[in-house]
């Protein structure tokens, strides 16, 4: 190897080793703080996660204004696919936090498919156990279920979700609750045929329900997390996205 050939080989093993620590650092940077970025009181990205109930919001009540009028989060994403249930839910939350680990509350509106079918009465304790699991080091608003009174056996699994969610919420820093169930008349004429889904007007319904309650959910949260400092680097917040994913229309 000529000496002129042997200066450019050491030149580019230069330029390697100082590439990789670049590299390396890009590659590793995952971890994720408690209230996810530089807003530490839980003011940057609310998530939403829905079924096709929460698309109805979306679509008929305008649930995505709604929660941005309320001037609490800098963000809002909204993720809905119908017929998700709740550890699908998880594993979209899981998602969302890779790709944008600013996201600082939840709004976690699933259980009305899981109920279908589910009769454990285990299963809305297991279920909550496994999002707190990962993500119980985020404030999270949960949304509980209910159908027309045309469904007496759905609607005493939904009285269950909505007992052990109200338990647990009482002892739980992060973890709270909004019942539809007790909200919601089960003899609404503004149930469609399915007892499950709801008519326009019981979407914007639904949506202002949302609304009123998340708002009440971030106060409390900014409210018990002002002295809450964070010294993680800032990132850039890109604009405002609603993302929906939605498949054919099976269940809710």
């Amino acid at each position: 190897m000529s000496t002129r050939s042997r200066r450019s080989f050491a030149v580019a093993l230069v330029v390697v080793a100082l590439c990789v620590p670049v590299i390396a650092q890009a590659t590793t940077r995952t971890s994720i703080d408690p209230y996810g970025g530089p807003k530490g009181n839980g003011q940057h990205t609310l998530l939403v996660v829905g079924d096709s109930l929460t698309d109805g919001a979306v679509a008929f009540g305008k649930l995505q204004q709604g929660l941005q009028k309320t001037g609490l989060w800098q963000r809002i994403v909204i993720d809905t696919k119908w017929g998700r249930r709740g550890p699908e839910g998880i594993a979209a939350v899981r998602s969302r936090l890779e790709k944008n680990p600013n996201i600082t509350a939840v709004v976690f509106a699933l259980g009305t498919n899981d109920l279908l079918s589910r009769r454990q009465p285990s299963y809305p304790r297991w279920l909550i156990n496994e999002y707190n699991k990962e993500f119980g080091h985020i404030p999270t608003l949960w949304i509980d279920a209910q159908y027309s009174a045309t469904h007496p056996d759905w609607n005493m699994r939904a009285r269950r979700f909505q007992r052990t969610l109200a338990s647990v919420s009482a002892t739980s820093t992060n973890t709270h609750h909004a019942s539809w169930f007790l909200h919601f008349q089960r003899t609404s004429p503004w149930y469609q045929f399915d007892g499950v889904h709801l008519s326009p007007r019981g979407y914007r319904m639904r949506s202002d329900f949302i609304v009123k309650e998340t708002q009440r959910f971030g106060r409390t949260v900014i409210d018990s997390t002002t002295t809450t400092t964070s010294t993680t680097t800032p990132t850039t917040v890109p604009a405002t996205t609603t993302t929906l994913v939605e498949d054919p229309p099976t269940s809710p």
